[in-house]
């Protein structure tokens, strides 16, 4: 992958589930091996993040919080990387804390809120998304209303919100998927529609999960699951913990 995560990396059932990770580490990983202070040991919590050791990762933040408690950065890396593991009374307590030392609350919103969506508190989640499409533009604001949209399916909430949202009109950068998903909830496509195309799996893993709540495809989640190779975007999660945990983390 390069660009997101190293080539070889670990695996969503290595991370998310519990299979032992058995992954080298890498030359970047390998020349931070030996750091004890908390610059040092944000890199090396860093580069296993490349590898997507995220497992590793959460230990060395650790560390480092405990290094220096009043840096901000080690909380919110270790909240993130707890989220992407399941770990989710870790990463909310994590979140509470950055909210507390004054972080983004632009960024914490969104983090916030898909904490809560995947701990099944999702009248919460509602509330968080609806906060982060205040403070945010167009690009990330998409990407909270198709949360915020499935946050409301979930707790049985009406979303004829959505209605007064002139979706063309939005600026979404890369949120496309997004938006695309959103379109079927508005009736201007069809979930049919929706899926026209080949996709690569972090795009399906968008379009497909967003499509759920509308689909008779018994099958759908598992599907979701099987195509992994992009297993880290939050869709994906979602999936993974819909499908093994019942939508509640571990």
């Amino acid at each position: 992958m390069g660009k997101y995560f190293a080539d070889i990396h670990s695996s969503a059932d290595e991370e998310m589930g519990f299979l032992e990770t058995a992954l080298a580490d890498d030359d970047n990983v390998k020349a931070l091996r030996n750091v004890c202070d908390y610059a040092g040991l944000m890199d090396l919590g860093k580069a296993l993040c490349y590898q997507l050791r995220y497992k590793e990762a959460i230990k060395i933040y650790t560390k480092a919080i405990e290094k220096d408690p009043s840096k901000y950065e080690g909380y919110r890396q270790r909240a993130i990387r707890n989220m992407n593991t399941l770990y989710l009374a870790s990463a909310l307590n994590d979140f509470k804390r950055c909210r507390e030392m004054g972080g983004d609350e632009a960024d914490l919103t969104y983090r916030f809120g898909l904490t809560n969506y995947l701990m099944g508190s999702y009248d919460s989640a509602y509330q968080e998304f609806e906060r982060c499409r205040e403070l945010n533009d167009d690009e990330m604001g998409v990407a909270a209303l198709y949360w915020q949209t499935l946050s409301a399916i979930k707790a049985k909430k009406d979303i004829s919100f959505l209605s007064n949202i002139d979706l063309e009109a939005m600026d979404v950068g890369h949120h496309i998927f997004h938006k695309r998903v959103l379109k079927a909830y508005k009736g201007e496509l069809s979930p049919k529609e929706v899926m026209i195309g080949e996709y690569e799996d972090l795009e399906y893993s968008i379009l497909a999960y967003g499509l759920l709540p509308l689909s008779n495809d018994k099958e759908l989640l598992s599907k979701i699951v099987k195509r992994d190779s992009f297993w880290i975007s939050f869709a994906y999660i979602a999936a993974y913990n819909d499908y093994h945990y019942k939508g509640v983390g571990r």
